[in-house]
């Protein structure tokens, strides 16, 4: 199946804190990153991003300990807070993951965010398609 030469608009940040692996996803996480003056040192240190390596780190966790992916009610993304705190938590926990060098560690990681979005998006009938079309042209949805 070709994939779209350009992604649907998705401008629910809700929505992109949900999916932050999103090519949508990158431009409004830059923003974020410019808004709150992010830097590198903040993500690893700073204590306005504690509670971001909480979540991150509770995210590496569930991973590697559980089978069957992510529990995503631990978020809220109700609240701007609750968005860019998912939002950072993911990015947080990928660099984690990949810093490690571990292989194991990075396939767990992966795979369990994977399955994470896969039950997201089964339960989020107001986005699948949208997310659908971002990767897959001509979706016949009769069938």
């Amino acid at each position: 199946m070709p994939v779209p030469s350009t992604a649907p608009d998705i401008t629910d940040y809700a929505t992109l804190a949900r999916y932050p692996f999103l090519p949508q996803a990158k431009p409004w996480f830059n923003d974020l990153i410019q808004k709150n003056n992010f830097q590198l040192d903040d993500l690893i240190d700073g204590q306005n991003m504690q509670r971001v390596r909480e979540r991150g780190k509770l995210r590496l966790v569930e991973a590697i300990t559980h089978e069957g992916g992510l529990d995503a009610s631990n978020s809220n993304i109700h609240t701007s807070e609750g968005i860019e705190l998912e939002a950072f938590s993911f990015y947080y926990s990928r660099f984690v993951a990949c810093a490690s060098t571990n292989e194991i560690m990075v396939s767990r990681w992966a795979q369990a965010e994977a399955e994470r979005a896969q039950g997201l998006l089964e339960i989020d009938e107001k986005n699948l398609s949208l997310i659908a079309q971002t990767y897959i042209t001509n979706i016949d949805w009769e069938h």
